[in-house]
């Protein structure tokens, strides 16, 4: 019992910094290439340290859960793929929908396309750090 919460708290750790400084970097990248320009709020360069930080908050909160699980159910690196890859399809559905509805920019593109990938990578790195760490 004692394993299974340090298993669960070290996968929490993991896939935030994972997590974090992934979802960091694709909102940067896809705040920084945007050159449109939107009524009082100026150009999409102009946010791009909104974007990292917000990025850097969604990223940690998102890989947190996701570590957890994985440490909490102690899936091997397969399993986990499988595991992160259906919850970033999850996401990626949500994000479809919120941008069907205009709710969120057309720019946001790249964030839906990589929220499968995000999710099986951060899957993947924290049950390979588990299992780097408890074998």
């Amino acid at each position: 019992m004692v394993e299974l919460f340090w298993r669960s708290l070290v996968g929490l750790l993991v896939g935030a910094v994972c997590g974090g400084l992934s979802l960091g970097i694709v909102l940067g990248i896809s705040s920084y290439a945007d050159t449109s320009s939107y009524f009082l709020m100026g150009s999409g360069r102009d946010w791009t340290a909104v974007a990292i930080f917000n990025g850097l908050t969604f990223g940690a909160s998102t890989g947190g859960i996701l570590g957890f699980l994985v440490g909490a159910l102690r899936t091997d690196e397969r399993s986990s793929l499988i595991l992160g890859g259906l919850i970033g399809l999850v996401f990626a559905g949500y994000w479809f929908a919120m941008a069907s509805s205009k709710s969120i920019p057309s720019s946001a593109g790249l964030v839906i396309m990589s929220s499968i990938i995000f999710g099986a990578v951060v899957c993947f790195v924290v049950a390979s750090a588990l299992r780097k760490i408890y074998s």
